[in-house]
């Protein structure tokens, strides 16, 4: 290919970039979540079904059914949820929100929306399915498994952990230091624990050795997996980021836990991530969807069932 022609396409491939991009901001409102017999009206249009990943635009209303859920991103990037039945015109629900738009929570949305297509969805089944537990091998052969990597970092200091664990089932959490000392135990009836690593006894340390184990039944326990705490040179490589994401999604919602959790992942802090995951789950815990997104998140990467 010649020069004239190496340019040409250049040019074309720049042109359709910027077309494109302009029209993935030509929406209003699109649908992130969407749960129950949700309906919507174009202007001169019937009633149709509301899809995931749908965009409307001023003029245009919206239908939320009995027990029904929407979540929805705006064109500026921030979000809100719809919980109660009725119907909601665009215009309105429009009306608090700016007309500046960010840039990063569009990205990470669109990552959380190209996740979830039934296409990709079943392309995890393909490509995962054998490499479940791959991050964790060598302790995968323990009656309980801990859902994180053998070792991993975590940014925000307060972590849930998850593991595979059973009904009426007591677990014990240990977290020792280095040299083998048990700093924190504690017992509960859940498959997860939430730990705040800015607590005394854990805020000087770097790294902690966490297992998990059954109470009453010591040959019932997990691997060793090390949590550490990130270093400030790594954080700055994506902190810019972030702290643009948290000034826009400042409502305790689980939409928002949702986008943070896609960006954990995508800088490979799967324990921040899984702890957004479990956040959005609690939040909203009668929407199945969240739910359905930690489960492809653990498929992805090897992490359990």
């Amino acid at each position: 290919m010649n020069i004239v022609m190496k340019t040409l396409v250049s040019l074309v491939t720049i042109g359709l970039f910027v077309v494109s991009g302009s029209l993935a901001q030509d929406f209003e409102f699109r649908v992130l979540v969407n749960k129950g017999q949700n309906t919507a009206k174009a202007s001169g249009s019937d009633w149709a079904p509301i899809r995931t990943g749908s965009s409307y635009n001023k003029g245009d209303e919206l239908k939320v059914g009995e027990n029904g859920y929407l979540g929805l991103m705006h064109k500026s990037g921030k979000t809100t949820e719809i919980t109660n039945p009725g119907s909601y015109k665009v215009d309105e629900l429009a009306a608090p929100f700016g007309s500046n738009n960010s840039s990063v929570i569009t990205k990470y949305a669109d990552f959380v929306l190209s996740k979830m297509t039934p296409e990709q969805k079943e392309e995890n089944r393909r490509k995962y399915a054998g490499v479940t537990g791959a991050v964790s091998r060598d302790v995968g052969d323990k009656p309980i498994k801990v859902l994180m990597p053998t070792s991993a970092d975590f940014y925000d200091p307060t972590a849930i952990i998850t593991w595979e664990g059973e009904e009426n089932k007591t677990y014990q959490v240990t977290l020792k230091n280095m040299f083998d000392e048990v700093i924190l135990s504690s017992e509960t009836s859940d498959s997860f624990h939430k730990i705040n690593f800015d607590e005394s006894k854990l805020a000087e340390e770097r790294l902690v050795i966490l297992n998990v184990s059954e109470v009453g039944n010591e040959d019932v326990k997990s691997g060793d997996y090390g949590i550490k705490r990130l270093t400030s040179d790594d954080a700055q490589k994506f902190e810019g980021e972030l702290n643009e994401l948290k000034a826009s999604l400042t409502e305790e919602s689980s939409l928002n836990k949702l986008i943070l959790a896609e960006f954990f992942e995508q800088n490979n802090l799967l324990i921040d991530a899984t702890t957004n995951y479990m956040l959005a789950i609690e939040l909203s815990p009668d929407v199945d969807y969240f739910k359905e997104v930690y489960q492809e998140f653990k498929l992805r990467n090897g992490l359990g069932k």
